[in-house]
């Protein structure tokens, strides 16, 4: 009972956000969830075919709107990710990122990548950019030192 208090207050402070960043966040509260449970559930390689899906990104907004629409949808997969009930990692974060730019029709480019820890362990990244923002994965310098071993773009 204590968890659902909980997502009520939070999704009562909705409220004070403007309606279009409203549906944006319920929607990639929504999107989370679905990626978190298809990553579990399904074999990556079926979930390539959705990375590598035909899109004809035919954006027309002038670059104020565009730099506006971009870092919009970075804060509010920072704030959804930080949110969640369940793991929402870089994964999740990028594909939730390409659903949402999609929508928007704005060209992406989603990368993963390995390098090796400190101790020698493989560590893996996912993270996505679009007209040079970066909206999710980090900074620039956060993605330093991963080889790149998978690019998913939408043109």
């Amino acid at each position: 009972m204590r968890i659902l208090t909980t997502i009520f207050q939070r999704f009562c402070r909705l409220t004070k956000l403007p309606h279009n960043e409203q549906a944006l966040l319920l929607l990639a509260f929504a999107l989370c969830g679905l990626f978190r449970f298809m990553l579990l559930c399904i074999p990556f390689r079926y979930l390539v075919r959705y990375m590598v899906k035909e899109n004809k990104c035919k954006a027309i907004d002038s670059s104020e709107i565009i730099k506006r629409n971009c870092l919009t949808i970075a804060r509010i997969i920072d704030v959804v990710a930080t949110k969640t009930p369940w793991e929402s990692k870089c994964l999740v974060c990028a594909l939730v990122a390409k659903t949402l730019l999609r929508i928007f029709y704005y060209p992406n480019e989603l990368y993963l990548g390995v390098k090796k820890d400190k101790n020698g362990k493989l560590i893996a990244h996912a993270w996505l950019n679009s007209y040079g923002y970066n909206i999710s994965g980090g900074s620039d310098e956060a993605n330093i030192g991963y080889a790149v071993v998978g690019k998913y773009f939408d043109e």
